[in-house]
């Protein structure tokens, strides 16, 4: 189900052992955000990725999902890349 209001962006996050959904996006109309993304390695706490939303100037939405250095030395060639985009018009 998609949600009712949304912006630009929007993100909806379950965790396991919390009763609701996280469910946000930015308030202004040209507005983005940032979402990152950690995990447990060996006992640390390690970023796997970011996910960077932005609208720029011409209102062309762009979502780039970034993975941390460490996940992309973790990766066989085939599979790395700097990051992945996802461009649309925002209107």
């Amino acid at each position: 189900m998609s949600p009712r209001n949304v912006r630009n962006f929007w993100v909806t996050v379950e965790v396991d052992g919390k009763q609701e959904k996280i469910a946000t996006g930015p308030r202004s109309k040209d507005g983005g955000m940032n979402i990152q993304l950690f995990q447990r390695e060996a006992g640390e706490v390690t970023e796997v990725l970011t996910i960077l939303c932005r609208c720029n100037e011409h209102g062309i939405l762009s979502t780039e999902v970034v993975p941390s250095y460490r996940t992309l030395q973790r990766m066989r060639p085939e599979e790395s890349s700097e990051s992945t985009h996802f461009y649309s018009d925002r209107d």
